[in-house]
């Protein structure tokens, strides 16, 4: 029993801080608006006004807030490497802070069973350079 309370001392602390939008003394955190559809990921990066499907882009070392919602059912908005996992509900927001330290794909998962497509809810998670990032914002907006 005092095995398991110290593990938590240390663990639930540590995981809660990580989940946390906490405050930034610079500027504000890019913010990507994620909706959850059955069984689809719609990601839109109110700056530039576009949307993407099953895709995220993100600059790496900047922090990001993900602002999740869902269109119809529950879904839960997760990817493994990079935060925890948080519900898409309707009718409401859910803010999860994510930054990448590395580039890379990573993939995303709606982890929380949704209908007969679940387990075809996948999001492809692409981790740019800013200066790649924001040539690939540049980009959207041409096309």
């Amino acid at each position: 029993m005092a095995s398991i309370t110290i593990l938590l001392s240390f663990g639930i602390p540590m995981t809660g801080y990580h989940m946390l939008p906490l405050d930034i003394v610079e500027d504000a955190p890019l913010r990507i608006e994620v909706t959850g559809h059955q069984w689809w990921w719609e990601v839109h990066y109110p700056s530039t006004g576009f949307v993407t499907k099953n895709e995220l882009h993100l600059p790496v070392g900047v922090p990001i807030d993900v602002h999740v919602s869902s269109a119809d059912v529950i879904h839960s908005f997760w990817i493994p490497k990079l935060a925890g996992k948080i519900d898409a509900i309707p009718g409401r927001t859910n803010i999860l802070r994510l930054q990448s330290d590395t580039t890379g794909h990573f993939r995303g998962q709606c982890a929380e069973f949704c209908g007969t497509e679940h387990a075809l809810m996948v999001l492809s998670v692409k981790a740019h350079t800013p200066e790649n990032f924001e040539s690939w914002l540049k980009a959207q907006k041409d096309d």
